[in-house]
């Protein structure tokens, strides 16, 4: 997967996700959402044919609560992989 950043502003973030899927964007906009400061995260696709999902997010440091999300989710898949083996 390539992330490419599309705005990176102090209020607003947005990342271009190639060779991901929505599933994958829409659970991180959830663990973004978790946090009380940000007013605003979703995921969609950045064209129908290309099929590519782009994440955007409102709030205070959002660049650091999808960082902050991506940690969770690792966390969590971690936790997964143990329970599975």
């Amino acid at each position: 997967m390539k992330i490419k950043i599309l705005v990176d502003e102090k209020d607003e973030f947005q990342v271009l996700m190639q060779g991901s899927d929505l599933g994958f964007a829409n659970y991180l906009v959830e663990k973004v959402l978790e946090d009380k400061d940000v007013s605003f995260a979703a995921s969609d696709y950045d064209h129908p044919t290309s099929r590519n999902p782009v994440i955007k997010i409102k709030g205070s440091s959002p660049k650091k609560k999808l960082l902050d999300a991506l940690k969770k989710a690792e966390d969590e898949l971690k936790d997964l992989d143990k329970t599975l083996k």
